[in-house]
């Protein structure tokens, strides 16, 4: 994969290691201590039904809320305003959890009245109870540098 942000090039590599022969981590194998380069721009999404598969926020990074102006930390996917921008989220965290890939996606639109610009990637993480099914995954999201021009 090709990183535009150093950190989630370091992100991808920390949860490779972590591996150890599975295609994913188990959450309890995320130590976020080993994780201080990236820590504020973490989310920890967790599958919380899986008839039909909905996601809450288990973290929001500090970087993240204050970039969005806003913490989704235990709340859905759904409730993601614009709807266009919740949809897409669903998909791509339903993609994750299906195929247990990781997935890397740039953004630099507008969706509904917001711009969407920053370097996403989607890990996925096991859980000890559910072996070989994704139960969590962790994203790492840094947001485009823009200058205003004046």
């Amino acid at each position: 994969m090709d990183f535009i942000h150093t950190p989630l090039q370091q992100l991808y590599a920390y949860w490779q290691g972590k591996c150890r022969g599975r295609r994913f981590p188990l959450r309890a194998d995320i130590d976020p201590l080993e994780m201080s380069f990236a820590l504020g721009h973490i989310l920890l999404v967790e599958v919380a039904e899986r008839e039909p598969l909905r996601f809450r926020y288990r973290l929001w990074g500090s970087s993240i809320a204050m970039r969005t102006g806003r913490d989704m930390t235990g709340q859905y996917v759904e409730e993601w305003e614009p709807r266009e921008f919740a949809e897409r989220l669903q998909q791509d965290y339903t993609k994750v959890v299906q195929s247990g890939e990781p997935e890397r996606r740039n953004f630099d639109e507008v969706i509904g009245d917001r711009l969407f610009d920053h370097e996403r990637l989607l890990l996925p993480l096991g859980g000890a109870d559910l072996p070989g099914q994704v139960t969590m995954i962790m994203a790492g999201i840094y947001h485009a540098e823009r200058r205003i021009s004046g």
